[in-house]
């Protein structure tokens, strides 16, 4: 009883990490140049999305830094520092034709 215990808290911790992880994703800062990190900046990422610094006053100073974004927590990872954001604008829309139209949730 008791290993079963452990092994299904091992499981739901891990459940836990694989979704928290999913809800951040990888970019770079494309403007401005460069990013300073203080509240109200405005900043554009690389899939054109828009976003704004709140309450931090970082002097970061970084030229087209690689960040972790993490909307559902409002937060963002830039140069080993953890920014609170918000979201301004989303993505644009690709007017491609969506390349996977039978895969279900392709949307794009």
């Amino acid at each position: 009883m008791g290993l079963t215990r452990i092994v299904l808290a091992a499981l739901l911790v891990h459940i836990a990490a694989v979704v928290w992880a999913e809800e951040c994703f990888e970019s770079s800062i494309v403007s401005p140049n460069p990013f300073m990190g203080s509240h109200g900046e405005v900043f554009k990422l690389k899939d054109g999305s828009q976003w704004k610094v709140r309450f931090e006053d970082e002097y970061l100073y970084a030229y087209s830094p690689k960040v972790t974004i993490c909307p559902g927590t409002g937060k963002m990872t830039v140069k080993g520092k953890t920014l609170k954001i918000e979201a301004i604008k989303p993505p644009p829309k690709s007017d491609l034709p969506n390349p996977f139209p039978l895969v279900p949730g392709s949307d794009r």
